[in-house]
């Protein structure tokens, strides 16, 4: 077994640079991934944000958040992630492979 778990897919989001995926075989080993990593990595000299991915249409299936309740999305977070983890702060110069070493 892999540091984090057997990774399925690394991508980088080309809409927004700074930030990609990770996706863990299952959601136990992302889970793992989190704790280990207490939600930070480092590459390069540079701390990253790791954190669950929560797919927006998975969000969309919870209405408004109540008056002084927690919204939507820190529910699912809390709850409701599958295999992914986003990570964002990314060096410009990361590549998937780069990505995928770190997580492996």
């Amino acid at each position: 077994m892999k540091a984090y778990g057997d990774i399925t897919s690394v991508s980088l989001n080309a809409n927004k640079p700074g930030s990609g995926f990770v996706s863990f075989k299952t959601h136990d080993q992302a889970k793992e991934a989190l704790e280990k990593t207490n939600m930070k990595e480092k590459i390069n000299d540079t701390v990253i944000l790791v954190m669950p991915h929560i797919y927006k249409k998975d969000n969309d299936l919870y209405g408004k958040p109540k008056a002084g309740g927690s919204t939507p999305i820190v529910k699912n977070q809390k709850e409701n992630f599958k295999s992914n983890i986003f990570v964002r702060f990314l060096p410009k110069d990361i590549t998937e492979e780069k990505l995928r070493e770190v997580f492996s």
